[in-house]
């Protein structure tokens, strides 16, 4: 019995040291493996000729589990190559900041554009640009700007949009710069060009008639000094006075013409307030209400929410409302049925000022010259409604656009 009880209780202590070693033996591999999934640590394996069949089993499952974490890191960091490949490779610049403004990358377009070797913080920009920091911080997602700044002694005009994204738990803001100096030098020099195409055809059309009727006044005060008559009959001196007329017409329709084109050049300075936009839409509707009723226009304007705010010059702002709803007014003329809507909501931040009319609309032809000075289709038109419209808005830092399909409708966008 003595020695049986030693037997077993040495069995037992022997069994008991052989089952702590291993599970100290499986939880080390476990740990192992943990660790190394832990730190990515791929190069990890596990020895396959166990005499234990579980633990066989145990270690083929850890190095399946490890062998395909390596695949899967190796293609992460093929992805990752062919990304960093394509952010330096493309030729706009780029640059993602974290929401406390450090630099979380920058490709090499954006270190050439601004002539940088490094950039840790966004508010070293100042250094390109005093305001540079200040246009991202307040850029929205999907918004632009434009700022000009001097690049290598030279002013150029940069386009800045906006995006955000979630990278993991954190917020990350990313910007594309792109040097738009071409495409405004481009849109310039057509614009000049189209100005001075205007200015020569309204200077020729009047000086013609001047150039003309001078000359056969002098024409007819020559003959009739040369026949020794220093008096002119009733026929003549009617032809005179139609020259004279002539001239004054044609002189007075020059210097309106020039008094226009100085509207254009002289816009004054915004004073800005808050206002509703409410208020300002039922005085344009008082402005127009007797055109409105003798035209038989069904007009109604509606703002979402009523006390829809904005800060702008109530002046200037209405000056542009006046402008779209004449142009409206005048291009419902040809209509059976009339109809004029104004409308306004915020849209992410963006007041959003629409005028919509079922007039004859544009032709995409007609569309690309509507902002161009002096530019009009119709016979009493100056011309200069729409381009001094945007004008005004531009100066109000706001956006106007325009939609219309020829036929059916014209609207007029305008974003604040």
């Amino acid at each position: 019995m003595v020695a049986t009880s030693a037997g077993l209780g040495a069995l037992l202590l022997i069994e008991s040291f052989s089952l702590y070693h291993y599970s100290s033996k499986m939880k080390r591999d476990v740990q192992r493996f943990l660790d190394a999934i832990k730190n990515e640590d791929t190069s990890l394996v596990f020895k396959k000729n166990s005499k234990d069949t579980f633990l066989q089993n145990l270690h083929e499952g850890f190095n399946e589990i490890i062998s395909d974490f390596k695949l899967i890191r190796k293609e992460k960091e093929i992805e990752n190559h062919f990304f960093q490949y394509t952010v330096q490779h493309i030729s706009i610049g780029l640059l993602a900041i974290d929401w406390s403004g450090k630099v979380k990358l920058i490709n090499s377009a954006l270190k050439t554009l601004f002539q940088l070797n490094h950039l840790s913080e966004i508010r070293d920009l100042s250094k390109i640009h005093k305001d540079l920091p200040d246009l991202l911080h307040s850029l929205q997602n999907e918004e632009e700007g434009t700022l000009k700044i001097l690049i290598n002694g030279e002013l150029k005009p940069v386009s800045i949009r906006a995006g955000k994204f979630r990278l993991g738990k954190e917020e990350m803001k990313i910007f594309s710069f792109h040097d738009i100096s071409k495409q405004v030098n481009r849109s310039e020099v057509e614009a000049w060009q189209k100005l001075i195409r205007i200015l020569r055809h309204e200077i020729i059309n009047s000086i013609s008639p001047i150039k003309i009727s001078s000359v056969s006044m002098l024409r007819l005060v020559e003959e009739h000094l040369q026949k020794g008559n220093h008096e002119f009959s009733g026929e003549s001196l009617e032809n005179l006075q139609t020259g004279l007329q002539t001239i004054h017409k044609r002189s007075s329709g020059l210097s309106d013409f020039v008094e226009t084109y100085r509207s254009l050049t002289k816009i004054p300075d915004p004073r800005l307030q808050q206002i509703e936009v409410k208020e300002i839409f039922t005085d344009v509707y008082h402005l127009y209400k007797q055109v409105l009723v003798s035209e038989k226009i069904e007009f109604d304007y509606t703002v979402e929410p009523e006390t829809l705010n904005l800060i702008t010059d109530e002046k200037l702002l209405q000056q542009v409302l006046v402008n779209l709803v004449k142009n409206a007014i005048e291009a419902l003329k040809t209509n059976s049925f009339k109809e004029l809507n104004l409308e306004a909501y915020k849209k992410d931040q963006v007041v959003v000022i629409k005028i919509t009319d079922n007039g004859r609309g544009m032709s995409p032809e007609e569309m690309e010259q509507a902002f161009v000075p002096f530019y009009t289709t119709k016979e009493q038109g100056s011309g200069i409604g729409l381009s001094l419209s945007r004008q005004l808005v531009q100066k109000l830092n706001g956006r106007m656009q325009l939609q219309s399909e020829k036929g059916k409708y014209t609207t007029a966008t305008l974003q604040f």
